[in-house]
């Protein structure tokens, strides 16, 4: 033993590792006994594909989207044309600018906060509630007494138009694949585009032969 210890103390340093690794090597491949050895995963577990409704009730859901888009649409430019009817109204021309101010500032600064919302509440729960705010904003619109009671009105109105606009493209996530989620995105924006084009000219019809309230209606 003293020999042959005394034989690697003399070789070089390189000779020495080559001798040593390999033993070193062939030491840490063994398996420890009684150590158990487990597969490896090299894929992950396949997760369960989500439900996306089909048929009629897809086609509803799609249809009521649509719908919230093309009242938001024509709030956004219907008092373009009604205007001079409603100054006339309420005799005074110092609010004009806030008819349509009103509700595209509400429509522009709460999206992000019902974002939020529909993000840690049930999304069925926020979207019907920013519906009844709508409808209290247009209720408000067509019933005003005063310049500054129609401007509340709109600022309600622009405030659930935020969470619908927001809520439309929540519900599409939910009941629309990833893969046709754009085409139906696209959809949505054409149908509000259509709507916004088309709302002076509502609006002016239903000023001239109903009145400028029924605008809200």
């Amino acid at each position: 033993m003293a020999t042959t210890t005394a034989t690697r103390e003399e070789l070089p340093v390189e000779q020495q590792m080559s001798i040593l690794l390999p033993n070193l090597l062939d030491q840490q491949r063994q398996p420890s006994p009684g150590a158990t050895s487990e597969p490896l995963r090299t894929q992950p577990a396949p997760s369960a594909e989500p439900k996306y409704p089909t048929g009629s009730k897809f086609w509803c859901t799609v249809l009521s989207l649509c719908v919230i888009m093309i009242l938001g649409g024509l709030d956004a430019n219907i008092v373009a044309t009604a205007v001079p009817s409603i100054t006339n109204h309420f005799r005074t021309v110092a609010d004009v600018g806030w008819y349509s101010s009103a509700f595209r500032l509400c429509t522009c600064a709460f999206q992000f906060g019902f974002a939020k919302l529909y993000k840690h509440f049930s999304i069925k729960i926020v979207f019907l509630f920013t519906n009844v705010i709508f409808l209290v904003g247009s209720l408000l619109c067509a019933t005003a007494t005063s310049s500054t009671m129609f401007i509340v009105g709109r600022a309600v109105t622009g405030l659930g138009f935020s969470g619908g606009l927001a809520g439309c493209y929540a519900v599409i996530t939910h009941i629309i694949p990833l893969n046709k989620r754009p085409v139906f995105a696209g959809l949505m924006a054409c149908v509000e585009s259509l709507a916004i084009i088309s709302a002076p000219i509502v609006g002016g019809a239903l000023t001239q032969f109903l009145g400028w309230r029924w605008c809200f209606w």
